[in-house]
């Protein structure tokens, strides 16, 4: 809801809009597409499955309504970057991402605006293959870029001017196409 009322006031005063999102964000990058007409949208290093393992899990754990704790090294990673941090995660939280990835995989086939789908391939949160995932899922015009260094939170890390100038380069060619 909130990001179609921001889509709608954009939508009023630009022709373009665009989308993006990291992780999580990239999967509600996804699943808003199935709603809303982007003129474009990236995502990097995306949400987009569970395993295997873990799937069945939260569908169990949901309602025991769990917390199970971060890896500590990874919450020092976050306040080191400066990033906020949950020093736990919600079993229940999960179950809903879980219920809403059910929903976005059915309605993939209605994404029809190009996309750059961005991943590390040292992604220690999200595996490397949920990139190739949504590349496959997607029917659209696509651009998958994997770079060979960087972690999970890439607009971070070391590798982000790369991924800033791949998203800068994608926008640009889409305006030119217009």
């Amino acid at each position: 809801e909130n990001i179609a009322n921001i889509y709608d006031e954009c939508a009023k005063n630009y022709k373009n809009v665009y989308i993006g999102g990291i992780s999580l964000g990239g999967a509600l990058t996804l699943y808003a597409c199935t709603k809303l007409k982007f003129t474009g949208f990236f995502t990097i290093n995306s949400l987009y499955r569970f395993s295997r393992k873990l799937a069945p899990l939260i569908w169990l754990l949901r309602f025991f309504k769990i917390h199970r704790p971060r890896n500590i090294d990874r919450i020092k990673w976050y306040v080191e970057n400066d990033l906020f941090a949950y020093p736990d995660d919600s079993t229940y939280a999960a179950y809903q991402i879980l219920k809403m990835l059910y929903v976005l995989h059915r309605r993939m086939d209605q994404i029809d605006v190009p996309a750059l789908i961005i991943q590390s391939k040292e992604d220690k949160t999200i595996t490397p293959k949920s990139a190739e995932w949504i590349y496959e899922d997607l029917k659209s015009e696509k651009e998958l870029v994997q770079l060979p260094r960087g972690d999970h939170i890439l607009t971070v890390d070391g590798n982000r001017e790369e991924a800033f100038k791949k998203i800068d380069q994608f926008i640009k060619k889409l305006i030119i196409s217009k």
